[in-house]
């Protein structure tokens, strides 16, 4: 799988119009309000692009919507269960999801990339470097899918060293107490991060 190129989309579980066929009411839309700047909370509100652009598509059919925050792994599974009509969460395309769900076009490109804790002195002179040491990822995400497809399914690296993170807050707090050496995230989340942790983590160089 090749992560330079991850292409951040909304999921369509059926045509958009089809949801007044269905007499929808609400459109009830699912997202995991952790990626600034896509979608995130502020001051008990959801902002962000794809916050915004959620509205512009709720306004387009001429419905109300609600915005459900859910684990990222959870999004497939409601969107299946019929739990909402669609998710907007920074979702990458890959064959795996598009063999569950449809997609719309590709609106954005965003990379995977490294981050540790401002203070970690660990050298990466390659990206199979993580293998050493312990690297965490949110469920569900496609860095998981890259550290397991790469490392840990070809056993380059001991799976108990891929610590799988249902929240990406929970991730940067074990970084900064020293509990996680790397976390594989995107590298458009760095100003917002950087931000809110700063100055106890820093982005690695390279990206996935």
């Amino acid at each position: 799988m090749n992560l330079r190129n991850i292409i951040v989309t909304v999921i369509l579980l059926l045509l958009l119009c089809s949801c007044n066929k269905r007499n929808v009411q609400v459109l009830k839309i699912g997202t995991n309000a952790e990626y600034p700047p896509f979608e995130s909370i502020k001051d008990g509100s959801f902002v962000g692009i794809d916050m915004d652009l959620a509205a512009r598509i709720a306004s387009k059919l001429n419905l109300d919507y609600e915005i459900i925050d859910m684990d990222f792994d959870r999004l497939i599974p409601a969107l299946k269960a019929g739990t909402i009509h669609m998710a907007i969460s920074a979702i990458s395309i890959t064959d795996d999801r598009q063999y569950e769900v449809e997609f719309s076009s590709p609106y954005y490109v965003a990379n995977q990339a490294i981050i540790t804790h401002a203070e970690n002195h660990m050298v990466l002179n390659t990206i199979q470097d993580l293998t050493l040491y312990r690297v965490g990822a949110q469920k569900g995400s496609t860095g998981l899918a890259y550290i397991k497809e790469n490392f840990v399914d070809k056993d380059l690296m001991p799976k108990e060293k891929l610590l799988i993170y249902s929240s990406i807050s929970d991730a940067i707090d074990h970084l900064v107490q020293g509990d996680l050496d790397f976390f594989c995230d995107r590298r458009q989340r760095r100003a917002c991060l950087q931000e809110s942790a700063a100055p106890e983590i820093r982005f690695d160089h390279r990206d996935l």
